[in-house]
């Protein structure tokens, strides 16, 4: 069943669930809440309940150097819905870290929420949505997000990501463990919350190493500034893109063991240039 995989969020699937019984879809929400608390997958899990197709969702993550939503976002996600659904059903944009937007891209995203086409949702997630446009949330129906605790398992699955020595021989031990779970149920949220983890780590790295932001695995941050002084920033970039574009496929419904071959085997690729290098 939809939602059945959102854990600990009761109150926000039960808004969710509401809207999609009764047919009251805002024409755009806002996320908000801790980071780790499942917003994104809640969101894919909205899209897929107003039955979505793959190729009605796309998926906008903050770019450049400073992870910013510039007004090429904008410009990609005016293009996208400006097309019809081929299926005639729902056309769904979710937007990560909304609160990364410059000044233009806020603007012009404004402007597209205040005439939205029909059957077009926008879900913009954020932890900081004080960081928005006021005008942009007064356009948006909030659902707030719990912190979430973290089960053992889990736990334990981070502290072995985060401290996992990245050499080229080691990187495609992850990926043996993530076909070693037979748990056929949770194996794709297995997937989604391991590529964050990946994510969280290249992130914290960069921001180290470019001096920028704020490290989220704080209880990590000695063992990833060591980090930090390994590895160049083109293969921070590479691994960071790799990891969106996996992401990103495995939220479309991407048969997950090719994705999962290709981002391990770009990853491996990155990290023997970065020794080289260094």
């Amino acid at each position: 069943m939809i939602f059945n995989d959102i854990v600990g969020q009761e109150f926000a699937v039960k808004i969710l669930k509401r809207a999609v019984e009764t047919g009251k879809i805002a024409g755009s929400y806002l996320f908000w809440g801790p980071e780790g608390a499942g917003k994104k997958r809640t969101a894919l899990s909205f899209a897929r309940a107003l039955d979505c197709e793959k190729s009605d969702l796309i998926i906008l993550e903050p770019r450049g150097p400073v992870r910013r939503h510039h007004i090429g976002t904008i410009r990609e996600m005016q293009d996208f819905v400006s097309l019809r659904s081929l299926y005639g059903g729902w056309k769904v944009v979710v937007m990560g870290e909304a609160h990364r937007m410059t000044e233009e891209a806020a603007a012009s995203l404004l402007k597209i929420l205040e005439e939205p086409p029909a059957k077009t949702l926008f879900i913009l997630v954020s932890s900081r949505p004080e960081n928005l446009f006021k005008t942009i949330l007064s356009r948006c129906q909030a659902v707030r997000f719990s912190p979430q605790p973290l089960p053992p398992e889990t736990r334990a699955w981070r502290k072995e990501i985060l401290n996992w020595k990245f050499v080229p021989d080691n990187i495609f031990q992850i990926s043996q463990k993530i076909a070693d779970n037979k748990d056929a149920d949770n194996k794709q949220v297995f997937i989604i919350d391991t590529l964050h983890l990946l994510f969280t780590r290249f992130r914290d790295v960069l921001f180290i190493k470019e001096g920028v932001g704020e490290v989220l695995n704080k209880d990590y941050e000695k063992e990833l500034r060591n980090q930090a002084g390994t590895m160049s920033l083109a293969a921070l970039w590479g691994m960071l893109q790799a990891i969106i574009q996996a992401q990103i496929e495995i939220c479309r419904q991407v048969n997950s063991r090719l994705v999962l071959d290709t981002l391990f085997l770009t990853l491996a690729k990155t990290c023997k240039r970065n020794v080289r290098n260094n």
